[in-house]
């Protein structure tokens, strides 16, 4: 039995994790808690359990702490004034934890770096005629391709799968030094190669070895695409969760604007292969600064929580939350609700083959490392669980889905071929050979670069604290059609017979649909893969999600090119109507997107991250067919027949109720005393018999 997942009416009823234990047992598993994980607690009992407490009742503390009293109750608990402060800020602030600000610094660095460097590498295009021969013609867009291609297929294939062993090793923040540092080797390796064509006439090879350095380049990209998310969902309050991963597609965004700007100023050097250099060592700075904030920066406390991994250590993982938070009565509040998600979630390893018995994690130590034979073949395991186990294989399926979807909408032909694109809308040049020739052009081509990465980052300014209010969901739903529009909007424009006209139509719906993406598509991917998964395959199923985007992004790095040239070509080479198939294209994948999200994406707005096995036990099939069936019909019938009858729910919401502490039993049918269910996988403990002798049905209130 999974915990969270009952049935009232068809619905699916979403439940505080703590709601299976009355106000007693909650006591006594604190208690257990601090008896055998936590002796460092031992002479603070009484505070965990009233942080216990606190968490169970955690909607009637914070309506008590604004002045309210919803049940006309007297509290068990009496919080101070700090405490009642510290409890609205939660949901009043986006950043109300002062230790937030050096993770969100954290992050919001390595998202400058992914942009910076992806914008890095379409500035490079500009002087292609320096690194590749473009007198081979049928050989120019497959190497162009791999060029642009190598670094996202090699973060898919190998960064991402690399992500878990060296999250595992070295933590969250390890991880992302890990991947800050190769970063900034491989760029200053590439702005070194020696075999440039000096004269930009395009007799170089230099694009074989600039493709190896990109793929190093590439797997610290990957690893650090996976890593950073994860740091800022494990460490945010979970109600602005979402705001938090946000500042990963704004600070993309920032990326990408800033280093179009010193492409522009680099554009400006007498020697054009000094500029390409330039560009090329221009991640190296963003580079560096990321990988000093990590001095700073809180690990994720849930990495010293993780039992049976050589790192389990409640004492650590405690002074990262004292770092985290703001009171003590938050601290021992998110100590205990972590421990008691991830203690009986991760109860899949194994230490004893000899007598080919499996010991479960309640019988072994949780300082206990297994085998590396065993921990090796776990690592395979778990990308197996992805699939076969339907709690992780609905948050899969969520996560691949906005993932993908990310590379359908057709973001990145701006992204990654915004200069040589807009090339083609400003009047069909071509590259020639030298960044000398048509300056005026290549100029323009790259302020409306620029202009892409700065309505990149407007734009994704609207959805900071709507993504957790508004939600993930909606947002995607209410942007992709926009997006499709847009595309269309843009290709049939490329049909207008006046090249002025032409031009500024193109762009303009170029940067609207610019404008559609960066409030959704662009911050859920990274949200969703990060938060989707239970902390025991957090890393494999974040890995899994941004492989996929990642792996898309680098087919359509490597392939636009050759779409493009035979769909009509927007990169022709003549300034004449025509060639908008390849955004036609897209324009229609965006419509595949929409109905992919709609059937198969669910809303995770305002929950904590131990709170999404009740969102993810349900089955896609159920999930689809209410959409399909019950909301499309309602909401037809709404927009075309002005009906005014309630929106149907799928959810029955429990956490939303506010109820005193006397007022909640265990109302799932089970008498006092019953296993309790603990996880996503069906574990369950004993907790000691409880006399409950208070009148009327046991009912569940929370």
């Amino acid at each position: 039995m999974s915990l969270g997942r009952w049935r009232v009416e068809d619905r699916v009823r979403i439940e505080n994790p703590l709601s299976a234990l009355n106000d007693e047992q909650v006591k006594i598993d604190a208690t257990r808690f601090v008896n055998s994980r936590a002796p460092f607690l031992s002479d603070r009992v009484d505070e965990v359990c009233r942080a216990a407490h606190v968490a169970k009742h955690i909607r009637f503390y914070e309506q008590i702490a604004r002045g309210y009293n919803p049940a006309g109750a007297s509290p068990p608990v009496t919080l101070t004034d700090e405490e009642k402060t510290a409890l609205v800020r939660e949901k009043n602030k986006i950043i109300s934890e002062h230790g937030m600000w050096y993770v969100f610094i954290t992050v919001s660095l390595a998202a400058f770096l992914q942009g910076f460097v992806q914008s890095s590498f379409a500035g490079a295009n500009v002087y292609e005629g320096y690194w590749r021969r473009v007198s081979e013609e049928e050989k120019h867009e497959h190497a162009m391709g791999i060029t642009n291609g190598i670094a996202y297929l090699a973060a898919a294939l190998i960064g991402c799968p690399l992500s878990d062993p060296i999250n595992q090793i070295a933590g969250r923040r390890g991880a992302i030094f890990f991947a800050s540092i190769l970063i900034a080797v491989t760029s200053i390796a590439a702005a070194s190669l020696p075999n440039f064509d000096k004269d930009g006439t395009g007799e170089s090879d230099a694009w074989k070895t600039l493709v190896g350095l990109r793929l190093l380049n590439g797997i610290g990209m990957g690893v650090k695409a996976v890593s950073t998310p994860i740091l800022a969902s494990e460490t945010a309050i979970g109600y602005w969760r979402g705001t938090a991963l946000l500042v990963w597609q704004l600070w993309v965004a920032l990326g990408i604007l800033f280093s179009n700007a010193f492409n522009l100023i680099f554009y400006k050097s007498p020697e054009p292969i000094i500029s390409l250099r330039l560009i090329l060592a221009s991640p190296m700075v963003p580079a560096i600064f990321l990988a000093l904030s990590l001095y700073f920066t809180p690990e994720s406390p849930r990495f010293y929580l993780r039992p049976h991994r050589g790192h389990y250590m409640p004492e650590t993982a405690y002074r990262e939350l004292k770092r985290l938070r703001n009171t003590e009565l938050q601290v021992l509040r998110d100590l205990y609700l972590v421990h008691r998600s991830v203690e009986f979630s991760e109860s899949d390893t194994e230490l004893d083959q000899k007598s080919g018995v499996a010991v479960t994690a309640k019988d072994i130590p949780a300082e206990a490392k297994p085998k590396l034979s065993i921990r090796i073949r776990q690592y395979f395991s778990r990308y197996g669980d992805l699939v076969s186990n339907p709690r992780l294989r609905n948050s899969t399926i969520s996560s691949c889905t906005v993932a993908l979807g990310q590379q359908l909408c057709g973001i990145n032909i701006f992204a990654f071929y915004a200069t040589t694109l807009f090339l083609g809308v400003l009047g069909g040049i071509k590259y020639t050979g030298n960044a000398s020739d048509n300056s005026q052009q290549w100029k323009e081509a790259m302020l409306y670069s620029f202009g892409f990465g700065l309505v990149n980052f407007v734009f994704g300014i609207p959805a900071v604290g709507t993504i957790d209010t508004f939600g993930r969901r909606r947002w995607l739903l209410v942007t992709i059609p926009g997006m499709a529009l847009a595309l269309l909007a843009a290709a049939v424009s490329l049909e207008h017979e006046d090249s002025d006209t032409r031009r500024i139509l193109v762009l303009v719906f170029m940067l609207v649909h610019t404008a559609f993406y960066s409030p959704a598509m662009g911050p859920v991917p990274f949200a969703l893969a990060s938060e989707a998964f239970p902390l025991s395959h957090r890393e494999h199923g974040c890995s899994v999600a941004i492989m996929i985007n990642l792996f898309f992004a680098g087919l359509l790095a490597w392939f636009y090119p050759l779409i493009d040239s035979g769909l009509g070509g927007v990169r022709k080479g003549v300034d004449e109507p025509g060639g908008g198939g390849a955004l036609g294209l897209f324009a229609g994948l965006n419509l595949v997107a929409f109905v992919m999200v709609y059937l198969l994406v669910e809303e995770t707005k305002q929950r904590d991250l131990e709170d999404l096995d009740q969102i993810y036990t349900i089955s896609k099939r159920k999930f689809a067919k209410f959409q399909a069936t019950v909301h499309l019909p309602w909401f037809l019938r709404r927009v075309f027949l002005c009906s005014t009858e309630p929106k149907p729910d799928f959810y029955d919401d429990k956490t939303k109720n506010v109820t005193a502490p006397d007022e909640e039993a265990r109302g799932d049918g089970s008498a006092p005393g019953s296993p309790i269910p603990m996880g996503g996988f069906g574990d369950s403990i004993q907790i000691p018999t409880i006399i409950d002798d208070r009148p009327g049905p046991a009912t569940r209130y929370e």
